[in-house]
């Protein structure tokens, strides 16, 4: 099992309702995170993940989301085993005084 950060709506696209009128779509076209909304998820891989953010997303908000971003949280232990280290030298410079 792995951890993930999914990211819905971080570049959701909004265009005007008068843009499909005009023969200049692009300058009516707007690009917003305001709508944005990140879940973090425990799955097998990226498409169990994938699954299960969708599923999510549609049964709390009733709706599809317009995109969706899957980055794979990473631990890095080795800044924890310094740190013990440190503060185990800490402690038996303190019993040793």
């Amino acid at each position: 099992m792995k951890s993930y950060k999914v990211m819905f709506n971080k570049q959701e696209i909004q265009v005007e309702d008068n843009a499909l009128n005009n023969a200049k779509v692009i300058q009516k076209i707007k690009t917003t995170s305001k709508n944005q909304y990140t879940m973090y998820l425990i799955a097998k891989d990226v498409y169990d993940c994938l699954k299960i953010a969708k599923e999510q997303y549609a049964s709390h908000y009733e709706e599809k989301p317009k995109s969706i971003e899957v980055e794979r949280l990473t631990a890095k232990p080795q800044n924890k085993v310094i740190y013990n280290q440190a503060v185990m030298n800490l402690v038996n410079a303190i019993k040793s005084a």
